[in-house]
């Protein structure tokens, strides 16, 4: 796997080579999905999270001996970067572990003072575990919907709303895969979309190609997180 430069990309043009993924988890696959066509979480991977990565069999696992206690190098940077707590290679299937799909819990160490690391779009919430416990999370509920709109309303947080359309993330992956591939547009164009027409004045064929292509490249260098809010 280390320095080979095939991220095991289906066959563009082979709709087949592309099932949709369905069920629980379905989003975190999506995903994943886009993350490991971004050329950015690529590289990150190559300098970065894959000089301290060992293989045994078809396992990828991290090397204990070199990593900072328990976490990945760079995991701060892993994390707010990517929404990424445990990152996978871009060529694997097995999605990387996203930050939106667990909740994390730190427990009281005993410590009289404790501190934790924050991420710029998080918040913390303190619950008391010898109190009832259904009281105390209709408060962070509303304390997280509370600071979540104020900052939306302020500028510091602009959500993104996932596309419903499912259907349609296998031709965007379909696009980003053809245009890595070196095909031309007006090829992709033909064979992604052969039933519009390509004619002046509105070209729709071209529109939809470009248009599709914007939605792809949003979801890939970051948009995907959205998915997981779904």
């Amino acid at each position: 796997m280390k320095g080979d430069p095939d991220w095991g990309l289906p066959d563009w043009t082979n709709p087949a080579n592309y099932p949709a993924p369905v069920g629980r988890g379905a989003m975190t696959r999506w995903a994943w999905e886009f993350l490991r066509r971004w050329p950015e979480y690529r590289t990150f991977w190559i300098e970065k999270i894959e000089p301290f990565v060992v293989e045994e069999g078809d396992e990828v696992l991290h090397d204990k001996r070199r990593l900072i206690g328990a976490r990945w190098p760079h995991h701060n940077e892993l994390r707010e970067r990517f929404g990424v707590e445990l990152p996978s290679a871009p060529c694997e299937q097995k999605p990387a572990h996203f930050m939106a799909d667990s909740i994390s819990c730190v427990p009281n160490d005993g410590a009289e003072v404790q501190r934790i690391s924050l991420g710029k779009n998080q918040i913390a919430v303190i619950l008391e575990l010898d109190r009832p416990g259904n009281s105390q999370l209709k408060k962070a509920s509303k304390a997280f919907k509370s600071e979540q709109h104020r900052r939306e309303q302020t500028g510091e947080l602009k959500l993104k709303g996932a596309r419903a359309r499912v259907e349609k993330y296998i031709t965007y992956l379909r696009i980003l895969d053809a245009y890595e591939a070196g095909a031309e547009a007006k090829n992709i164009a033909g064979v992604l979309f052969p039933t519009l027409r390509d004619e002046h004045p509105s070209y729709a064929r071209r529109k939809r190609l470009d248009d599709d292509r914007r939605a792809a490249l949003e979801l890939r260098d970051g948009g995907y997180l959205s998915l997981l809010r779904k």
